[in-house]
This record gives structure tokens, C-alpha cells and sequence, in this order.
């Protein structure tokens, strides 16, 4: 990402001064404030200055929660949108709030723990700002493609034939000359594909729109499918209907299945048990799935993105990670091993650690509570002294041997008749 996050702050009192300040010094974020919903939707509009989060407090506005974040949706449904609610609003208001806002806190709370909801708020506009880069990478990306697509096909509005370039016998592996039947194209797209294609481009029609993108399957010709992204441009004539079509045509199989392969596995990091997180080089975490979040007491990962681990473990752990484990990671490339964590109530619990070196000296941390194993292995070991303290307290003679007739354990009793020493029991073979 570049550039710094912009939070813009809609306030018609000081309710969100203190969080104003948090996000600055916290964040190293900017701010922006209007004190009307009108003004501040006008300059998220205007686009003047990029705006990756809307703080709203409802508490001196005249307009209810309701119609702001309708009004703000309209144009911008993906922004985040944080409202900051007086304790006297009604259930009414928050029951709409999964449907048209972000999140939301009530002043008092975010008072509290403003420094808190700085972090939370740098998270979201972090994360929309991400968003839209991508989303501009994305546009350019395609314009670059369609300048160099690997098929370019063009086709009058009813007509019978279909006129591609010569990338399309490379791309599909078919020998056949520039125009083709276009019931013979349609043929090639897959049947389950065909009915949302056809309804895709009368959408497109019916709404007087000039470009659609489709992707589907396409038969190659050794009956095999490609995995295609199709964007055309629709022609229209003076009275609005569609003249002609060109399109261009991009085989994005490798991608589509390396894409489906990472889902398949961020689903399953997801879904671990195991606390999963990376660490950049300087030991803040980029990412954590739940897990990792749940072990250490938080709610979501968000709460912790950005943070150190450091805020994960107390001093005495810290130093044994600083002096002994990381230098170790450093120069093996990896760790595992027990540790001490410590919840954010202040809680600690024992864990197993699995650290390993990444190529930018980030790092992959895996981390399991082990808190039952530990118990159970206490409550073996009293057993075990209990059981023990029976048979020395037995008056007679008792003893376990091996296969090979070997002392294995015996009680006080033995030595005392016996005459053999401990040493002497271990190494002695009964007659």
C-alpha cells in the first residue's frame, strides 16, 4: 500500500476529539473533519483527497444513523463506516447496523479505549485502501491485456459469423480460418456457463451499458476447457440498440486455478486449530487467523494486526525469546519448543511455539495451547508419586521385573532385606 490513511471524522460537536488524536499519534494517520452529513459527503464525492474510513457521531446530528449511511452508500457501498452512538439511542438504530455499517461503539466505550479503536480504525482504512489499489492495479492490468490479448473477436449484432484473430487457433489449438459460425462458438462455451453468459450481455443491453465482462469455460480443441475472461465493448447505433460487438479474450487457467489452490489453503489456515500468524521483519504481525487471535483471549485478529509480539508474552519470556530463541532462528532458520503466553486479561498458559524464517526475515509462527497436556501430565505424576508412596509403605517385598527377569521397580523394602542398593537393583537379575 501507499500513502498515508485518511479517516474523515463527520461531527457536529468534540464527541471524537479524543479518538481524532489517538489515530494521529497512534496511526501516524491523517484526519478530516466536517460537522454536517451534507459537507462530508460531498467531499467523499469530490475525491479530492482520498477517504479510507467515515467516523460518524450521531450525537449532535439531526439525521438519523439510518439516512447517512443510506446516503453515503449510494456512491461508496464498500467504505467503511464506523458509527459513534449516544447511550440514550434507541435498539431500533443498532438493529440496522449490520446491514449498513461497518461497525459501531457507543462515546463512553470509545473514550475508554480510544487508543484501541485508533488501531481498529487504521485496520479498516488499511484494509479499504488496499482494496481500492488493487481494484485501480486491476483496471490497469486489464487495459494492458486487452492490448495484447491472446484473441480479439468481433461480431456484427445478428449476425451468423464470428470474425477472431489469429490468436484464437493458438490459444485453443483449433486450425480454422478468421470467421467462424457462431453457433459453432456458442457450442464451445460450457453448458453451464451458457445461460448466465446470454443473461449477462442482455443485462448489459437492457441497461445501456458499453462494456461487459464474462469469464467461463471454453472447449479447447483437444476437448479439454480453458478458463477464459471475455471483455466486450458494445457498439450501439443512434437509437440505442447494439450494433456490434468486439471483444477480447484473455486464457486465465493457470491463474484461476493457482487462485482456487490459495483459497483452498487460506480456508484451511482458517479453519486450523492452531493459532497461525506471520510477523514482518521487525516482529509486528501482518496476519493471524482466528486461532491465534482466540488463544490470546482477543476477539478478532484486527485487534492485533500491526501490534508486537512482545505484547503477547511477559519479560521473562521476552528475554528467552531475545537471547536465546531468535538468534537461534537466525541462524538455523527455525525453532520449536515450549513457551508461556500471557491472554490479554493477564492469564498466561503454556503453548508449543513452531517458529520458521521467511526470505524478507519475517516469520511464520504456529502456536498450540497445551494447557489439558500439562494438566494431565501433572495429574500422571502425583499418581505416580501416590502409587509409589503405597509400596514404600507396604511391610513386604515388591518388585517388577522385565522379560529378562530385570528389576524395573521395587520399593524400599528391598534393599532393607534384600541388602541390594538402588545401583545394585538396577543392574541385578533375579534368580
Amino acid at each position: 500500500m501507499t500513502g498515508t490513511t485518511t479517516v474523515l471524522f463527520i461531527d457536529g460537536g468534540n464527541a471524537t476529539e479524543p479518538l481524532k488524536s489517538a489515530y494521529v499519534s497512534k496511526t501516524g494517520g491523517s484526519t478530516l473533519t466536517t460537522s454536517s452529513v451534507a459537507a462530508g459527503i460531498q467531499h467523499v464525492d469530490a475525491r479530492d483527497e482520498p477517504v479510507h474510513t467515515i467516523v460518524i457521531s450521531t450525537i449532535s446530528l439531526a439525521v438519523s444513523s439510518e439516512e447517512i449511511t443510506t446516503q453515503i452508500r449510494e456512491n461508496h457501498p464498500e467504505i467503511p463506516i464506523i458509527l459513534i452512538l449516544n447511550s440514550q439511542h434507541t435498539s431500533s438504530v443498532t438493529q440496522t447496523i449490520p446491514t449498513d455499517c461497518t461497525d459501531y461503539e457507543y462515546q463512553d466505550r470509545v473514550a475508554e479505549s480510544k487508543e484501541r479503536w485508533a488501531r481498529r480504525l487504521h485496520n479498516y482504512a488499511r484494509g479499504y485502501q488496499a482494496e481500492r489499489e488493487a481494484e485501480i492495479a486491476k483496471s490497469r492490468l486489464e487495459l494492458a491485456a486487452g492490448a495484447s490479448s491472446d484473441v480479439i473477436w468481433e461480431r456484427e449484432a445478428g449476425a451468423d459469423v464470428v470474425s477472431v484473430s489469429e490468436g484464437f487457433n493458438e490459444t485453443f489449438g483449433y486450425d480454422r480460418e478468421g470467421s467462424i459460425q457462431f453457433e459453432w462458438w456458442m457450442d464451445k462455451i460450457h453448458p453451464d456457463d451458457q445461460a448466465r453468459i446470454n443473461s449477462d450481455l442482455e443485462q448489459s443491453i437492457a441497461n445501456q451499458e458499453q462494456l461487459v465482462e464474462s469469464q467461463y469455460r471454453f472447449q479447447r480443441a483437444d476437448g479439454s476447457y480453458a478458463y477464459v475472461k471475455d471483455q466486450a465493448r458494445i457498439v450501439y447505433n443512434e437509437g440505442g440498440d447494439p450494433a456490434r460487438l468486439v471483444g477480447a479474450i484473455s486464457d486465465i487457467t493457470t491463474r484461476k486455478t493457482q487462485r482456487e489452490e490459495l483459497e483452498r489453503r487460506s480456508k484451511a489456515i482458517e479453519a486450523a486449530v492452531d493459532g497461525i500468524a506471520i510477523l514482518d521483519e521487525n516482529g509486528q504481525y501482518q496476519y493471524m487467523n482466528a486461532a491465534h487471535a482466540e488463544l490470546y483471549g482477543y476477539d478478532e485478529p484486527a485487534d492485533l494486526i500491526g501490534e508486537s509480539w512482545r505484547e503477547l508474552y511477559q519479560d521473562q519470556e521476552i528475554e528467552r525469546f531475545e537471547s536465546t530463541i531468535l538468534p537461534e532462528i537466525r541462524e538455523t532458520g527455525s525453532w520449536r519448543g515450549e513457551a508461556v503466553g500471557t491472554r490479554c486479561t493477564g492469564e498466561t498458559f503454556p503453548q508449543t511455539v513452531s517458529l520458521t524464517k521467511l526470505a524478507d526475515d519475517g516469520l511464520v509462527c504456529i502456536v498450540r495451547d497445551i494447557s489439558e497436556q500439562k494438566e494431565r501430565e501433572r495429574e500422571l505424576s502425583e499418581q505416580r508419586a501416590f502409587i509409589e508412596s503405597l509400596l514404600d509403605a507396604l511391610p513386604d517385598i515388591f518388585y517388577v521385573l522385565d522379560r529378562n527377569g530385570e528389576f524395573v521397580e521395587w520399593n524400599d523394602r528391598v534393599p532393607e532385606i534384600l541388602g541390594y542398593t538402588d545401583q545394585e537393583s538396577v543392574l541385578h537379575k533375579a534368580g
